[in-house]
This record gives C-alpha cells, sequence and structure tokens, in this order.
C-alpha cells in the first residue's frame, strides 16, 4: 500500500504553518480560515511574505523553487494556488502531500527530489536537493504496491428460526426469520480476489466494522394455495366448461422484508491521507440518530423545481442547499483520523403474487396460463435523503424504486 505519509517527515508541521500564514495573510485565524469559501479570501498566498507570524515554508519552497536548468513555479501554480489552498483550508494534508509526491506530471516531486530521482534528471532538475525520494511514499517508482496476507478477519453471529406448513387443504408454505451481526474488513466483503485497502497501515482496527452484508433482520414467506374452485373442491363446479375456466387455479406468493444495509457516512476530507479522513462535525445538538430520522420524513410530493422530494432539514439548510456548517460539516483538522460513522439503511419490502393453471384439452395437449406481478401492491420505495456534508442538494430525496410489473405468459404442452 502506496500510503503518503505526512508525519516523520515534517511534512504535516509544515502544512500547519501554510495554514497559518494563510490565516495571518488575511486577518484570520486558522479557525476562521477553514469556514471561509475561496472566494472570500483577500489574498490567495501562503508564502512567508514577512508578516508577524509567518515562517518558512522549506519544503513547499524547494517543491516550487528553480531546480537545474527548470524556473521556478508562478504563484498560480505554487503559494497562490487555488487548489492547494483549497487542500488549506479543508486540512486535507493527504491529499496536498499526495500531489505533491506524485511522479506521474513531476511538476513538485522533480522540484523536491531533483537529481535524486534519476526519470527527473532526463527533464534537467538536476540540482540535489535535502529531500529522499521516499520522503512521501516508500516507492515513488511504483504506481501501486500491494502487499497480501492473511489479516482479513470476519465474524458472522446469526439466529434462523424455519416454519414449514405441509400441504394441508390446499396450503403449502414456507417462512424463515434470520438475525444476524456481520463483520469484517471493511471495502473486503464484495471483493472477489479477496483484496482490500487499509485506511491506514498504522491503524489496521480502523477498517475492522459492520460488512455491507450486515443485514439485522430478514423475514421470508413464500408458498402456493390451491383455489378452493373445481370439481370436488369447496366451491364445486360440476360444469365442465365452467370448470375448466374457474376450477383449479393456484396462488402463490413470496414475500421478503429485510432490514437496510449499513451505509458510512464520512466527511470527505483527506486530513491524514488519501483514504483516511477526519470524520464528521455535529453541531448544535445533532446526532447521526436524528440526521437520518429528519433525512427520511418526507415533506410534501414531487417537488419539481429540484426533481426530488423534499425531507424534514429546513432548519439544517444553507441557502446554497448545503448543510449548515453550524449543524454538521466536515471534520477538517489536518493529521488526524477518525472511525467511519454508520448508519442502517431503509428497510425494504417485497411482495410479489401469482396466478397459475394447467387443463387438458386432450390426453397428451395442455395448455398453460401463468401470470406473475413483482412489487403487486406497487408501492414505491424512495431512498434516503442525501446527507453528504458537502452536496447542495442536502436532503432530498432523487430517486425510489418499487415498480408494479406484471408478466404474462401462456404455453402449449403436446
Amino acid at each position: 500500500m502506496q500510503e503518503v505519509n505526512i508525519l516523520e517527515n515534517g511534512f504535516l508541521k509544515e502544512f500547519q504553518n501554510a495554514q497559518n500564514n494563510l490565516a495571518i495573510a488575511n486577518g484570520l485565524t486558522v479557525a476562521q480560515l477553514t469556514t471561509l469559501p475561496l472566494a472570500t479570501l483577500k489574498t490567495a498566498n501562503f508564502s512567508n511574505q514577512g508578516l508577524a507570524g509567518q515562517v518558512p515554508l522549506p519544503i513547499l519552497q524547494t517543491a516550487f523553487g528553480a531546480n537545474g536548468t527548470n524556473a521556478a513555479l508562478s504563484a498560480s501554480n505554487g503559494f497562490g494556488n487555488s487548489t492547494f489552498i483549497t487542500d488549506l483550508e479543508e486540512g486535507a494534508a493527504g491529499t496536498m502531500a499526495s500531489t505533491l509526491a506524485s511522479t506521474t506530471t513531476s511538476t513538485y516531486a522533480c522540484r523536491l527530489f531533483g537529481s535524486g530521482l534519476s526519470p527527473c534528471v532526463a527533464q534537467g532538475f538536476t540540482a540535489p536537493t535535502a529531500y529522499p525520494i521516499n520522503f512521501f511514499v516508500a516507492n515513488p517508482f511504483a504506481s501501486g504496491v500491494d502487499y497480501e496476507n492473511d489479516d482479513a478477519n470476519t465474524n458472522y453471529n446469526g439466529l434462523q428460526i424455519h416454519y414449514r406448513h405441509a400441504a394441508i387443504h390446499g396450503l403449502t408454505m414456507d417462512a424463515s426469520y434470520t438475525w444476524s451481526h456481520v463483520l469484517g474488513t471493511l471495502q473486503n466483503s464484495t471483493g472477489q480476489q479477496g483484496n482490500t485497502t487499509w485506511y491506514t497501515m498504522r491503524n489496521g482496527e480502523l477498517n475492522y466494522g459492520p460488512t455491507p452484508f450486515d443485514q439485522r433482520n430478514v423475514l421470508i414467506a413464500y408458498g402456493l394455495y390451491q383455489l378452493p374452485f373445481g370439481r370436488g373442491k369447496f366451491f364445486n363446479i360440476n360444469n365442465p366448461v365452467l370448470n375448466k375456466v374457474l376450477g383449479d387455479w393456484t396462488l402463490g406468493s413470496t414475500n421478503t422484508i429485510a432490514s437496510g444495509n449499513p451505509v458510512t457516512l464520512s466527511g470527505g476530507r483527506s486530513t491524514f491521507n488519501t483514504f483516511a479522513t477526519d470524520g464528521v462535525a455535529f453541531g448544535n445538538g445533532l446526532n447521526l440518530q436524528q440526521l437520518i430520522q429528519d433525512t427520511s420524513t418526507q415533506v410534501g410530493g414531487f417537488n419539481a423545481s429540484c426533481t426530488c422530494i423534499k425531507t424534514n432539514i429546513s432548519s439544517l439548510v444553507a441557502a446554497n442547499g448545503a448543510p449548515n456548517p453550524t449543524y454538521l460539516a466536515p471534520a477538517q483538522t489536518a493529521g488526524t483520523w477518525a472511525a467511519p460513522l454508520f448508519y442502517t439503511g431503509k428497510t425494504t419490502f417485497a411482495f410479489n403474487l401469482s396466478l397459475q393453471k394447467e387443463f387438458h384439452i386432450k390426453e397428451r395437449w395442455r395448455l398453460g396460463f401463468y401470470a406473475e406481478s413483482t412489487n403487486w401492491l406497487n408501492h414505491p420505495f424512495f431512498s434516503q435523503g442525501t446527507i453528504s456534508t458537502t452536496s447542495t442538494s442536502f436532503g432530498n430525496i432523487t430517486s425510489n424504486g418499487g415498480t408494479r410489473s406484471v408478466l404474462l405468459r401462456g404455453y402449449l404442452n403436446f
């Protein structure tokens, strides 16, 4: 795993100093800087401009400076780069370090490593620097480094109850209930090759939690019922023609009620590396349980202006449609990580019906009819309202399922 390093090499401290430089240049504190959009900054430059409290940034000065026959980068590509400034505002030290370490474009890596990185020499980066080529990643020549072992772990606990109704009075039925709890190495439970990437090699336990198959409750019932119409049945039909039409029909049904799968809520800021984030910051008494309840409660019907259905989040939304940061925001303290937050998705229902009949026309001729309806109640199932901490359609339900489908089939056997 090519995990970018920001600790032992001192880059985290330099990143924090760059945040401080940018905040001082704008008359702000670092805490204020991380809550303001880029457009509101009066000075988009995080270099040491000699202002009180600002400090030199030797790593970044080397990454942006001249080397060999290559001139120093312009402000728009260096200390005034809007992408880097966004990283500073969001505490995304992992993102910034990954950009600097990239040998794909070599814009920054070759200036930082100079003649120490052999592919850079041919491009004119011939001056040595103080930084080794494994400053950020263990092997800068490799786009990916994988290590395979048996550290993955899965833990399943379950209870199953099965009921079977033998064929009595035309009814045959099976029903089962399963309670289960599935824990394992995250991101691995659906991989056919058993591969996974840890959030960070420094803490393997961060990747242990409920897998996508962790459905706590599943109830399944299915059966057949021979309708009591026809010759010799409860509603006896002696007329041979009517018996052919109305008699000997079989009703079938398959029904499933299942609790939702676990869903991960993440802040989305790469504050430590390119995998681990600092999580989510709640405020003003809001918590995850209340958030899920609010974004599951529909307010009104379809809204044409957003092609969505609104949920009960009017008090949590800012003017631009994103969550109000006083209630919900991505945590963005550089150099930290947090365990993922999990919540259970919506319960799903699947009620299906079938109707079938087969009767003899002659000794060797049989005519059959089969009809099946999935979601026969035509009940819509709405998704969870968007809860992304950065989405401008926060709380909106934008998709649904549950369309009723009918299949008709006839066949002739001879």
